[in-house]
């Protein structure tokens, strides 16, 4: 076999079945044939034909008759004839995937509030973004009995052009306690009641398809009014008192804490809602202070171990001082003298009357 047609052969083994239009766009000019698990075949002008080292393809197993991908198909036929390096194959192969033109949801992380009973509170939002509507929902709303929905607290929708957002409030229980703040769209609720605690939410609605979610988890707490402080004395002996203060808010005690302190400042004495003192009489008297303290308010109240503990000492009897001794003596002597006295005339009249 000559050489001629030992190449013949070999070129005939290697070639690739190509459409009237590929082969015309090949022409002359070299061009690289991408296949399956086979080495890279290069054909030049004068058609010499060379092996190069197999490279794996990121398109490998996928030829222009495969039905992988439409318009992929149009896209690898002249990109792969024309030599375009893997990089460029891969920017189109992106191009070509179905894009995701669902709205998207995002939510914040909750936002816990505290509001004090018969006072109102803010449930925050900031809504500088255009939105379509606003919905904000109560603690376990109802649905309506006829279309199932869940009924939300209110609905505050864009206004015509130049006007205000109307807001409306479907949950009969907040009628009249709800308003909108007009720039951030906050909703205050006023007049609360305990029945209003409880995880609020709002959703969002935005003019780009887009929804934005958040909860406000509400808790209510009264407002502390002076503690009340129950006083426990017991005297030792030696002139020794110890007082137990008990100080109580009339509140859970759950969200409460207490400190004891001294009214003229210094270290926090304790942290319980009992404070034990010791006292000794005739001392001075320190007082202590008991503070209340809840998510809302804090307030405070006084107490004397003095007037604790001296109020069950007996009564002592007086000590005689030296100036009411010396009185006492010299009125003796006085009357002891004036006795004196009276008893020498006594005996002298006597002596003159008799015969």
């Amino acid at each position: 076999m000559d050489s001629e047609s030992y190449q013949s052969q070999r070129l005939s083994s290697h070639a690739v079945t190509r459409t009237p239009h590929e082969t015309a766009a090949l022409g002359r000019t070299p061009r690289s044939v991408l296949r399956a698990g086979a080495t890279h075949q290069t054909e030049s002008v004068d058609g010499a034909i060379g092996k190069a080292p197999a490279e794996p393809s990121l398109f490998s197993g996928v030829t222009p008759e495969s039905p992988w991908h439409p318009d992929l198909r149009l896209v690898l036929q002249p990109a792969r004839m024309a030599g375009a390096p893997r990089s460029f194959l891969l920017f189109l192969l992106l191009l070509s995937q179905p894009r995701d033109t669902s709205p998207g949801m995002s939510f914040c992380s909750p936002k816990w509030v505290n509001g004090i009973l018969g006072e109102s509170v803010v449930l925050p939002l900031d809504s500088e973004a255009m939105f379509k509507r606003i919905t904000w929902y109560a603690p376990s709303p109802h649905q309506d009995a006829a279309s199932g929905r869940r009924v939300p607290l209110a609905i505050v929708t864009m206004g015509g052009a130049g006007a205000l957002p109307r807001l409306a409030v479907e949950a009969k229980r907040y009628r009249g306690r709800v308003r909108l703040h007009s720039r951030t769209y906050s909703l205050e609720i006023s007049n609360l009641t305990m029945a209003d605690e409880g995880k609020y939410k709002v959703e969002k609605n935005l003019i780009a398809h887009d929804q934005y979610g958040c909860d406000y988890p509400l808790s209510i707490y009264k407002r502390l009014s002076e503690p009340e402080i129950r006083v426990h004395p017991v005297m030792a002996g030696n002139g020794t008192c110890y007082v137990t203060f008990t100080c109580s808010a009339g509140e859970r005690a759950w969200h409460l804490t207490y400190t004891w302190t001294r009214p003229a400042g210094g270290a926090v004495l304790s942290t319980e809602e009992s404070l034990l003192v010791q006292h000794r009489l005739g001392d001075e008297d320190s007082p202590v202070t008991c503070t209340a303290t809840n998510p809302v308010s804090n307030s405070s109240a006084s107490a004397s171990p003095k007037a604790a503990c001296e109020g069950l000492a007996p009564p002592q009897t007086p000590a005689l001082s030296y100036c009411r001794a010396k009185g006492i003596l010299v009125l003796g002597v006085l009357g002891t003298l004036l006795a004196g006295i009276l008893t020498v005339h006594v005996l002298a009249a006597r002596e003159q009357t008799r015969p």
